[in-house]
C-alpha cells in the first residue's frame, strides 16, 4: 500500500535531454539577439514602442534578477534603428532678453556645422574689419574728412578773431573756454586801473561791443561744435557702412546655407545688428560699457565675444536612428540638465554657453530608460519628469529654483520641445503602488510589460538558453560550455524556477553560476566548462552561504535540537519549514507535538497564544477544527482540549504548510497510533482533508535528508509531500542517489487518509453507510476517542452542576 504512493526516482529530478543540444560547445552558437521566454512582455513592448504617444509610456515590471534592464536595452536598441534621427539642438544668445537664451532646432548633422560656421564667421569678421580699418584707404578717407572739418573750423575762427580785433578785444583761453578781454590800441589787455580811468561813454561803448562779440563768439563756437559733431557722425556712418559691407560679404554664404531655417535667419539678423552696434570690438577697441548683458564681462573682449558662440547642447550627428539613453543615476541635474557657473572676481558667473544637457535632452526624439526605484528616491525628479512629459518640453533650471526657493538673478533658458518615450523598469509592487497612488502615472504610463520569473522548459527555450549562455561567454570573454555543462545549467535553472517543466528567467543568477564555473574550469587548466565545473560552482555558492544551516545541523547532531528520525511515537511528527537568509534558503525540520485532554477549549495553538504564530498559521489551525468536525463530529459535539506546538521553536511561525503535519499529530494522539519518526511531512490541508501544494519543497526534502544522513539512514526514512508538488521536484544528486538506492523515500499524498496510512501502516478507514468506520481503523479509533472525551466532559459537567 505504501509503495503505491512512493515517487519513482525518475520523477524526483528532470534531467536535461542532451540530444536537444546539437552542438559540442557553445562557441558554435550564434549570439542571442532577442529576449527569451518573455512573449507577453515582448508583445507589450512592441505595442508600447510602436505607438508614439506621450501618454503611452512603458513600465517594465517583474522580479529582480530577470535581466530586464539589459534585455530592454538590447530590444530598444534594435527597435530604435527604424526611427529617424532627431534634430540637433543649440542654445544661443538672446539679444532681446539676454537672461533667456534662445533655442535653435537644426536638422541632424547641422549643429556642428552651424557652430563651426558661426565661430569662423566671427573670426573672419574680426580679421576683415581690422584689415579694413588698418588700410591706407581708410586712413585717407578719415584724414580727408578731418582736414575738411579742420579747414572749416579754422576759417570760422579766423573770422571770429578778426571781428574781435576790430572791436579792440582780445580772445584768451581759460579753463572754462574762450573769454573776451577788452584791449587798448596796442591790442594789449586793459588792466582794472586802466578800465576804471576811462570815461563813462567809453565804458558803455566797450560793454556794447562785448555784448555783440559774446553773440559772435557763441555763434562761432556753436558752428564749430556742429562741425565736430557732423564729422563724428560722418565717421560713424562711414565706419558702419564699412562694417555692414564686410558683414554682407562674410555672412552671405552662411545666410544662404541656412536660409530654409527661419529661426537661424532671424538669429543671424540679430547677430549682424549687434555687431554693427559693437563695431569698435571688431576694430580692436573695447566695446561700450553700457551693455548690461547678464553673465558677460563687457570689459573683457573675449568674454563679450562669447555672445556670438553657439552652445551645441545636443549633437545627434553620430546616431543611426533614434537615441537610446539609459540613465543609471537619475538625479535632478542628470535628468533635466544643469546651468554651470564659474568664479570670476570672487563671484559666480554663468552664461548660455554653460548650459549642460540632461538625459532627457539626449533622449529627445528617442527612448529614455530609468530604474523606477532609483527615480522615486527623489520626489522632485519624479514630479519633474511627469511635468516634462505632460508639457512636452524641457526647461533647464536649478533644483532650488524648481522647488520655489528665492535665488539670485539667474539665466532662464527658453524651453526645448520634448518628444520622448519613457521606459521605467521596476518591481511589480512599485507598479501597483504608483498605479493606486498617482493619477498622473495612470495617465502617462498606459503600457505595462510584465516580465515573468520563469518560462516553459521546451526544446525551443532550451536552445535559446544555450544561445544566451554563448552570448554571455562571448561578451565577458568566459570559457565556453560543452553540452553536459549546458545541460547542468538547464537543470539548475529548473531548480531555481521550482518546477521540472519550467526554466528560470533570473538570468543574473544563472550568469553568476556560469562566471564561477569558468573560474573553476580555468583553475584546473581546462579549456572548456563541463558539468563538473558547473556542479562545483553551485556547491561552492551554497557552501559560502550555508553557515547557519551547518550551525543548526550541529545542534541537531549534538542533541541540542531534538529531532527523531527513528522509531514510532504517538502524537509527534516531524514538520518541515524553509528558512531564508538573504539569497540562500534551506529546509529546517522541526518537531510538532500534540497533547489532548477532556474539555471545551478545542484546538489551542500554542504559537498563537505565545504571539509567535502568524495569521496564515492561525488560519491553518482553525481549518483543522473544520476537518475534525466534518469527519468525526456529525452526531456528537466536538468536545476536547488539544494543544499544538512547534517544539524548540522561538521564532515566529507563519504559513499553513504545516497544517497537514499538525493534523497527523492530532489524529495520532486521538487514535493512540504512533507515527513513523523517520518520515517528515509538509503540505497544507483544507476542511475536506485534501492536501494542497506548498512552496520550497526541494529545500524541505533536502533539509530532512541531511538530518537523516547525519543520524544514519535505515531505509525507513523519507518525506511526505503534496501530490501537486511532484512537478516541483528538482532534488540534488545526493538525494536522488539515496532515493535510487532505496535509502530514502519520497511519497506523494493527495489527502490525509493516504498520509496517515503511510505514517502508521494502518488503514485510515472509509465511512460506512450508518456513519461508522471499519473496526480498528484509524478513523474508528479517533471517533471512539472523541465520543469518550465528549462523554467524560458531559459527566464532569453534570457532576459539578
Amino acid at each position: 500500500m505504501v509503495g503505491s504512493f512512493e515517487i519513482p526516482v525518475s520523477k524526483v529530478n528532470a534531467r536535461c535531454d542532451l540530444t536537444l543540444l546539437n552542438f559540442d560547445s557553445t562557441d558554435e552558437l550564434q549570439p542571442l539577439d532577442t529576449i527569451i521566454g518573455q512573449d507577453r512582455a515582448i508583445r507589450s513592448l512592441e505595442f508600447g514602442l510602436g505607438i508614439w504617444d506621450s501618454r503611452f509610456n512603458i513600465f517594465v515590471a517583474g522580479p529582480q534578477g530577470t535581466g530586464k534592464t539589459k534585455a530592454i536595452k538590447r530590444f530598444v536598441d534594435r527597435y530604435s534603428t527604424s526611427r529617424a534621427v532627431p534634430p540637433d539642438i543649440c542654445y544661443v544668445y538672446n539679444f532681446s532678453d539676454p537672461s533667456s537664451p534662445s533655442v535653435l532646432i537644426l536638422d541632424n548633422n547641422m549643429g556642428q556645422s552651424f557652430r563651426n560656421d558661426m565661430a569662423s564667421m566671427v573670426v573672419e569678421l574680426k580679421e576683415n574689419t581690422d584689415k579694413a580699418f588698418s588700410s591706407e584707404e581708410y586712413a585717407k578717407m578719415r584724414e580727408q574728412l578731418m582736414q575738411r572739418s579742420t579747414s572749416e573750423k579754422e576759417e570760422k575762427l579766423k573770422d571770429l578773431y578778426e571781428a574781435v580785433r576790430q572791436k579792440n578785444f582780445i580772445l584768451q583761453s581759460t579753463p572754462t573756454g574762450l573769454s573776451l578781454v577788452a584791449g587798448n590800441d596796442n591790442q594789449e589787455p586793459l588792466s582794472s586801473d586802466q578800465y576804471n580811468q576811462l570815461h563813462a561813454d567809453k565804458k558803455n561803448e566797450i560793454e556794447t561791443d562785448r555784448r555783440y562779440l559774446d553773440g559772435v563768439l557763441r555763434e562761432a563756437l556753436s558752428t564749430i561744435r556742429s562741425k565736430d559733431k557732423d564729422v563724428t557722425d560722418r565717421l560713424v556712418a562711414m565706419d558702419s557702412d564699412i562694417v555692414q559691407n564686410i558683414i554682407d560679404i562674410v555672412v552671405y554664404d552662411i545666410r544662404d546655407k541656412y536660409r530654409p531655417h527661419k529661426q537661424v535667419s532671424e538669429y543671424l539678423d540679430n547677430v549682424c545688428r549687434d555687431i554693427v552696434l559693437h563695431k569698435e570690438l571688431f576694430m580692436g577697441h573695447s566695446p561700450d560699457n553700457n551693455d548690461q548683458s547678464p553673465g558677460l564681462d563687457n570689459q573683457d573682449n573675449n568674454g563679450f565675444m562669447k555672445r556670438y558662440e553657439v552652445n551645441l547642447v545636443i549633437d545627434n550627428s553620430g546616431l543611426r536612428g533614434a537615441p537610446v539613453v539609459h540613465e543609471i543615476d537619475p538625479t535632478f541635474n542628470n535628468l533635466f540638465g544643469v546651468l554651470e557657473a564659474e568664479t570670476q572676481y570672487g563671484a559666480l558667473r554663468t552664461d548660455f554657453t554653460m548650459i549642460m544637457p540632461g538625459s532627457l535632452h539626449r533622449a529627445n526624439g528617442g527612448y529614455l530608460i530609468i530604474n523606477a526605484e532609483d527615480l522615486l528616491r527623489d520626489q522632485t525628479c519624479w514630479e519633474g519628469l511627469k511635468r516634462c512629459v505632460r508639457e512636452k518640453s524641457i526647461v533647464v533650471d536649478d533644483i532650488l529654483g524648481y522647488k520655489g526657493y528665492v535665488t539670485t538673478k539667474r539665466l532662464r533658458p527658453l524651453p526645448i520641445p520634448l518628444d520622448v518615450k519613457i521606459i521605467l523598469i521596476g518591481g511589480s509592487s512599485t507598479y501597483h503602488l504608483l498605479y493606486n497612488r498617482d493619477d498622473d502615472f495612470v495617465e502617462l504610463f498606459k503600457v505595462k510589460a510584465d516580465f515573468d520569473s520563469s518560462m516553459d522548459r521546451n526544446s525551443k527555450n532550451i536552445r535559446d538558453y544555450a544561445a544566451f549562455i554563448s552570448t554571455l561567454c562571448v561578451e565577458e570573454k568566459l570559457l565556453h560550455l560543452d553540452k553536459t555543462a549546458v545541460g547542468r545549467v538547464i537543470e539548475h535553472s529548473s531548480r531555481l524556477a521550482g518546477h521540472q517543466n519550467k526554466l528560470s528567467t533570473k538570468f543574473a543568477e544563472i550568469s553568476d553560476v556560469i562566471r564561477e564555473a569558468s573560474y573553476w574550469a580555468s583553475e584546473t587548466q581546462s579549456s572548456i566548462i563541463s558539468s563538473i565545473h558547473v556542479g562545483q560552482a553551485i556547491r561552492e555558492r551554497t557552501y559560502r552561504s550555508d553557515l547557519i544551516q551547518d550551525k543548526i545541523m550541529d545542534m541537531i547532531e549534538d542533541g541540542v535540537v531534538d529531532i527523531s528520525t527513528q522509531g514510532d511515537i504517538v502524537g509527534q511528527v516531524n514538520g518541515l519549514a524553509v528558512m531564508g537568509i538573504g539569497d540562500f534558503s534551506f529546509g529546517k525540520p522541526g518537531r510538532i507535538t500534540v497533547s489532548i485532554s477532556a474539555g471545551r477549549d478545542g484546538l489551542v495553538d500554542v504559537e498563537r497564544e505565545s504571539n509567535l504564530g502568524g495569521r496564515l498559521h492561525t488560519k491553518g489551525v482553525m481549518i483543522l477544527t473544520g476537518y475534525l468536525a466534518d469527519r468525526f463530529a456529525q452526531n456528537i459535539p466536538l468536545t476536547m482540549s488539544a494543544r499544538i506546538t512547534f517544539e524548540q521553536s522561538y521564532d515566529e511561525v507563519d504559513g499553513d504548510s504545516a497544517s497537514s503535519t499538525e493534523l497527523y499529530a492530532i489524529l495520532s494522539k486521538l487514535s493512540g497510533i504512533p507515527l513513523n519518526q523517520g518520515l517528515a511531512v509538509t503540505g497544507s490541508v483544507n476542511q475536506f482533508g485534501e492536501i494542497q501544494a506548498i512552496g520550497g519543497v526541494n529545500e524541505k526534502i533536502e533539509g530532512f535528508f541531511r538530518v537523516c544522513k547525519s543520524k544514519g539512514l535505515d531505509g525507513r526514512q523519507g518525506v511526505l509531500i503534496p501530490a501537486t508538488n511532484v512537478g516541483n521536484l528538482m532534488l540534488d544528486n545526493e538525494v536522488v542517489n539515496a532515493v535510487e538506492n532505496g535509502d530514502f523515500h519520497i511519497y506523494a499524498v493527495s489527502d490525509i487518509a493516504s498520509g496517515m496510512e503511510i505514517l502508521t501502516g494502518i488503514s485510515y478507514g472509509e465511512r460506512n453507510h450508518d456513519g461508522s468506520f471499519p473496526e480498528a481503523s484509524i478513523s474508528d479509533r479517533v471517533q471512539s476517542r472523541l465520543i469518550q472525551l465528549a462523554n467524560d466532559t458531559r459527566d464532569f459537567m453534570k457532576a459539578n452542576i
